[in-house]
């Protein structure tokens, strides 16, 4: 994209200094010939990658960091767990109590696992 419009990889552009393009997660901002400004590539990285609700890495970083980490893993010849879990009946809490419920509910165990289970090499994430 270049300043919101969509182009194909044989559409014949024309930049002018300022305009932004947008390559993926990354916003560039073209200054003037051959050189390009990275902009605000890292908060969009980082909303991208962040479960709106908890705050905590969601599926798509997951994705991401997993088969590094299982290639890190493995070369390195150190050992990788992985813990996955799942409340139980979790849709009678939102049936019963509302949604807000639910998503403190939510909210709270992020919290508690981060605070007090995560350490500083883990990577803990929400995945549903």
């Amino acid at each position: 994209m270049i300043n919101g419009r969509l182009i194909t990889p044989l559409s014949p552009i024309k930049l002018a200094n300022n305009d932004q393009i947008k390559c993926g997660n990354v916003i560039f901002k073209f200054l003037e010939q051959g050189n390009l400004e990275t902009v605000a590539s890292a908060q969009t990285f980082d909303r991208a990658q962040t479960d709106a609700l908890t705050g905590i890495a969601n599926r798509a970083a997951l994705n991401a960091r997993g088969p590094e980490a299982f290639k890190r893993s493995t070369l390195l010849g150190i050992p990788l767990s992985l813990i996955a879990f799942d409340i139980d009946h979790f849709k009678k809490v939102n049936d019963t109590y509302g949604h807000p419920t639910g998503d403190f509910v939510l909210q709270e165990i992020a919290r508690i696992i981060g605070t007090r289970l995560i350490r500083g090499n883990d990577f803990f994430s929400r995945t549903g």
